[in-house]
């Protein structure tokens, strides 16, 4: 028996199958115009946008009325939003502009850090508490009006142009400059610190003011360049073993390397004839205060262990304090360049907030366990280079040293990462509490004997400022809006 002689396995007929499909609409005008406007229809967002794309198409509220039926354009458009599946295309790729060269950081790191080879050849005029004292205020000064100029190179950098951007760093280091040096004086008149005293004070100033021009124009080469003479003679003054014969001419080599960074700086922003004069408006001034108060607290909190050891006699514990956590500057720039990278990329992935504030908090912890173990590895082999040059050994109280400026580079990095997603005033009070209760803890100690270890103190209020702002961070860094 085959399977075409039983009835119940015979195939249907095809009439009996047709006749059991639903009734096919017949094609209307309203069908042809979903397929016509089915691409505005699914990425719409609402339907005003269908009744601008039907109006722009030439359809009125009489054409509406008379072809399909409808009072007007508005109720039309509603009738195609309800029917057109929503399926918005996805965008085309855009340049990231957070793509950066990762040897372009190596190099800026490098540039941060050599400047404390200036350190061991000036230990003969460094020592004591005015050293502190002169050598403080020209760091705070000179941190807080780098910080504002850089951003107001930046600004006219991407306001007005290249040539722009030139006249304000120009005519801005021109004005640092006066204003520092004439802080300086008064400091030193007050203080009756050497004359030698202000002018490296000065030189310290000058030269972070003038670095800052430059790399903000981009001329990284050239400032490597002008640091050559004194890093050279510095080096040297440390594989000699600190000869006292070489330690003016290694002065005379720093004056010399601060002298070209200015010059270079006068040289790299001749454009500036091509720009016509603006004036420094109120908004940019109130643009670069943030910047500046950030510069000023920064600096407070690198200063704090360099004034320890200054106030110990101890010049390479002055660079083994600063070296490290200059070098890291660069990886930190570097990682705060791949952050905004991966949230970029993970913000066109996502769909949901909820699962964007997750894995945003995932990245925010890669990229701070990816700084510090790049920075602990340069703050290794920077103070392993230090002493063996210096001819010491490593001792508990460096590597106490390393842990702290870990530490703090740690919270300096998180730091800048919230500011470059437009969050100041969380950071300012973070780093001001701590650099406040870094104060009375120096002032306790040099004013009423308090037994306090710098170095451990600074891991403390370190350690305690990175957990506040990595938590801060966390939640404020969760939220879309901040990468947009």
């Amino acid at each position: 028996m085959s399977a075409e002689t039983v009835p119940e396995l015979q195939p249907m007929a095809d009439t009996v199958v047709l006749r059991s499909l639903p009734p096919v609409a017949p094609h209307t005008d309203l069908d042809a115009l979903c397929e016509r406007l089915r691409p505005v229809c699914a990425g719409a967002v609402d339907h005003f946008e269908i009744a601008a794309a039907l109006e722009a198409d030439g359809l009125n509220d009489s054409a509406a009325h008379r072809t399909y039926g409808f009072p007007d354009v508005f109720a039309l458009a509603g009738e195609l939003f309800r029917r057109v599946p929503r399926s918005p295309a996805e965008p085309e790729p855009q340049p990231d502009p957070w793509q950066t060269n990762p040897a372009r950081h190596a190099l800026r790191g490098i540039l941060f850090g050599l400047p404390a080879l200036a350190y061991p050849p000036a230990e003969g005029i460094m020592g004591g508490r005015g050293a502190a004292v002169v050598l403080v205020v020209s760091m705070l000064m000179s941190w807080a009006l780098s910080q504002g100029l850089s951003y107001l190179g930046h600004f006219r950098l991407g306001q007005h142009g290249r040539a722009d951007m030139a006249r304000a760093l120009r005519a801005g280091m021109a004005v640092c400059l006066l204003l520092l040096l004439s802080l300086l004086a008064v400091v030193a008149a007050v203080a009756n610190d050497g004359v030698r005293l202000t002018l490296f004070a000065a030189g310290q100033g000058g030269y972070l003011i003038a670095a800052t021009v430059l790399l903000v124009a981009g001329d990284d080469l050239w400032l490597l360049f002008a640091l050559l003479p004194g890093v050279l003679v510095g080096l040297g003054y440390l594989v000699l073993g600190q000869p006292a014969w070489l330690a003016t001419p290694a002065l005379f080599a720093l004056a010399a390397t601060v002298l070209l960074t200015i010059a270079f700086a006068v040289l790299r922003t001749r454009s500036a004839r091509e720009a016509p004069r603006r004036r420094l408006t109120v908004a940019e001034l109130r643009g670069c205060l943030p910047h500046a108060v950030f510069g000023v607290l920064a600096a407070g909190l690198l200063a704090f262990p360099v004034v320890g050891v200054l106030l110990t006699g101890d010049p390479l514990g002055a660079a083994i304090a600063a070296l490290p956590l200059s070098l890291s500057m660069g990886a930190a720039e570097w990682t705060l360049y791949w952050y905004r990278r991966r949230l970029g990329a993970l913000l066109r992935r996502t769909r949901r907030l909820v699962e964007f504030a997750r894995r945003s908090r995932v990245v925010l912890g890669g990229a701070l366990l990816r700084y510090l173990v790049v920075a602990a590895a340069l703050i290794v082999l920077a103070v392993g280079a230090v002493a063996v040059l210096g001819g010491k050994g490593l001792r508990a109280a460096d590597l106490v040293s390393c842990a702290a400026y870990l530490a703090l580079g740690g919270a300096l990095f998180l730091a800048l990462l919230l500011q470059a997603c437009g969050i100041f005033l969380a950071v300012h009070l973070a780093c001001g509490a701590a650099l406040l209760g870094e104060v009375v803890l120096l002032v306790g100690r040099a004013r009423f004997g308090w037994p306090v270890d710098v170095m451990s103190a600074q891991l403390c209020v370190c350690g305690g400022l990175g957990v506040v702002l990595f938590g801060y961070s966390a939640a404020a860094l969760s939220r879309a809006v901040r990468h947009q």
